[in-house]
């Protein structure tokens, strides 16, 4: 393979980040954009509170979609062109998320006032926790359409779909119609652009589906083995980033956990990265793989993981030199977030230069190894958060955060190193 012919994939890669970049670019600005109005409003310890209730159903919004967003994409590069299997697999997922986001939001429904007393230590929050639970359903909806819509090698729409259109319907609800800062209300003007979102994916993805009446469905027991171990990985990932954040109202304050929660989402948007290139790459890491074509895996992967890092080192250096005047636009008591933000920053940084280790494993058949890997780390992190959290507050998150996270993915590095030809460290990848 000559260079001329190696460098159409990675020109390919290069528009399809700048494109599905400039998109997400969208959703984080508006992310930020809404957090610091709530932020201004709510004041640290509601901040807290509401984005406590936030994680958790994030979190049941990711046990309903059951590891369907990165399984797609394997199984969409597995169908290739076929229309009957591609709408089958459609077809099978949305069965999925009905199955099992219905459950939970009644059980949701029903343990609101247990949960508003434990979580967010105000058991008369339980109408919150009520509305907020009925966004599991149009959530998992939305991240299924946007990974179907990635596989269907439409990355920066599903891009734009699963980041920006949540935050940036909020924002504009919110701008019409303002609230003054009242959870409830908050809560009802989420559920709202999560709705919508939702709905327009929706129309998206059946727009995009092939047309076809006659349907080849996915066998339940291909779609539980290729899902379930991704499943798991994902829910360990949330918990390796989250755990200390739903912990800290527990451990230390509220208080403490609005502090954290600004410091983590300010220094999350370089993470935002990985998943943008992730979009790009897993199907043709799959296809890759399937095809043996190893030259091109190692190409693909080295050249993502240094324009991730690249693309990374001036928000993180903003960060590490302006924190105080970045976090003072939240609030002056957001301001104690600094030291937080720096450890926060640093450990994105190195997650970015190490690449898409976690993604390969995944789309070259590594599914279980990856759940195993991820497993040890997440173990790690409770007692982790048992024995920071309480003495350090914001910064043990920070530090246990950054800690189990880099480990995991140098423990990915590792077994790509042992199972795929390829380096440890995707940085030197050629």
């Amino acid at each position: 393979m000559t260079d001329a012919t190696l460098s159409r994939p990675v020109m390919s890669l290069l528009l399809s980040a700048g494109t599905s970049l400039l998109l997400r670019a969208l959703g984080p600005a508006s992310a930020f954009a809404l957090t610091l109005l709530l932020a201004r409003q709510l004041g640290a310890e509601n901040t807290g509170r509401f984005f406590s209730g936030m994680t958790l159903i994030t979190a049941l919004a990711m046990v309903a979609r059951c590891g369907l967003d990165t399984a797609l994409q394997r199984l969409v590069g597995q169908a290739g062109s076929c229309p009957h299997r591609l709408a089958g697999i459609g077809r099978r997922a949305w069965q999925t998320v009905l199955l099992l986001a219905l459950p939970l939001t009644g059980l949701c429904w029903l343990t609101a006032p247990l949960i508003a007393g434990a979580l967010l230590q105000n058991a008369d929050l339980a109408g919150l926790v009520r509305l907020q639970g009925l966004m599991i359903l149009p959530l998992a909806l939305l991240s299924v359409h946007a990974a179907l819509l990635k596989a269907l090698e439409y990355p920066a729409l599903g891009t734009a779909l699963e980041v920006t259109a949540w935050p940036a319907l909020t924002l504009l609800l919110l701008l019409v119609l303002p609230v003054a800062g009242e959870l409830t209300g908050l809560a009802s003007l989420y559920l709202l652009a999560v709705t919508l979102a939702a709905a327009i994916s929706a129309r998206l993805v059946a727009r995009r589906l092939p047309a076809t009446r006659q349907v080849t469905a996915l066998p339940w027991r291909t779609l539980w083995q290729r899902a379930l171990p991704l499943a798991g990985v994902d829910l360990m990932n949330f918990a390796l980033l989250w755990l200390p954040f739903l912990l800290l109202p527990l451990l230390a304050n509220a208080a403490e956990a609005g502090v954290y929660n600004v410091s983590h989402r300010l220094a999350a948007l370089p993470g935002l990265l990985m998943p943008v290139c992730a979009a790009i790459t897993s199907v043709r890491f799959a296809r890759y793989w399937q095809q043996g074509d190893t030259t091109a895996l190692s190409r693909l992967a080295g050249h993502s993981t240094r324009l991730m890092t690249l693309l990374a080192l001036p928000p993180v250096l903003l960060m590490l030199g302006l924190p105080d005047p970045l976090l003072g636009l939240f609030g002056e008591e957001f301001v104690a977030g600094a030291g937080p933000l720096a450890v926060l920053a640093l450990g994105q940084l190195g997650l970015l230069a190490l690449g898409p280790a976690g993604y390969l494993l995944a789309m070259s058949g590594h599914e279980k190894q990856l759940r195993n890997l991820t497993l040890i780390t997440t173990l790690l992190s409770l007692p982790l958060c048992l024995w920071l959290l309480p003495a350090f507050g914001a910064w043990g998150a920070a530090w246990v955060v950054t800690l189990t996270r880099l480990g995991n993915a140098l423990l990915c590095a590792r077994l790509v190193r042992r199972r795929l030809p390829l380096p440890g460290w995707l940085l030197w990848s050629r």
